[in-house]
């Protein structure tokens, strides 16, 4: 999450490519960086932003000194998706994917608003849907209302 936006966009690309054979899946999300690099992908503020350390972000923000968080930009985000889906794809996965409590939440929120994102993030649902462990946790996330709001989505 250090690196320019440019430079992630680009290695959230190679591991999408990278995810897409078979044999390959499981072994990407089991190593831990890049792992790492797609869930932090995902989220439209960037990981490195948020509040990690509350007192000294309000100490800076007393100070004036405080920045906002940065929003990710759409290309790093459609990337990382991509990569999640095509991670998604491996039952062996899915269940471990959707433990991720931040990736549920954007997928739900993703799936339930229109924009650029709600293909990619109906792609990864699709896939983790598929796994019968991850069917109740989807309706109790919110899935179901967020499939209904996407169903009446005339660009899809």
């Amino acid at each position: 999450a250090d690196q320019p936006f440019g430079v992630r966009a680009n290695a959230l690309g190679i591991l999408w490519a990278l995810a897409i054979p078979e044999e390959n899946k499981e072994s990407i999300w089991c190593d831990k960086a890049s792992r790492t690099a797609v869930l932090q992908g995902v989220p439209a503020v960037s990981p490195s932003t948020l509040g990690a350390n509350a007192p000294l972000q309000q100490q800076q923000q007393q100070q004036g000194q405080w920045q906002p968080p940065h929003l990710q930009p759409l290309d790093v985000r459609s990337k990382a998706l991509g990569a999640l889906a095509s991670l998604a794809a491996a039952t062996e996965n899915q269940a471990a994917i959707w433990q991720q409590s931040s990736i549920s939440r954007e997928l739900v929120q993703l799936t339930a608003e229109p924009g650029p994102l709600r293909p990619e993030a109906l792609h990864a649902t699709l896939h983790l849907a598929r796994l019968e462990e991850n069917q109740a946790a989807l309706v109790q996330a919110g899935m179901r209302e967020a499939l209904e709001a996407a169903s009446a989505d005339q660009s899809l």
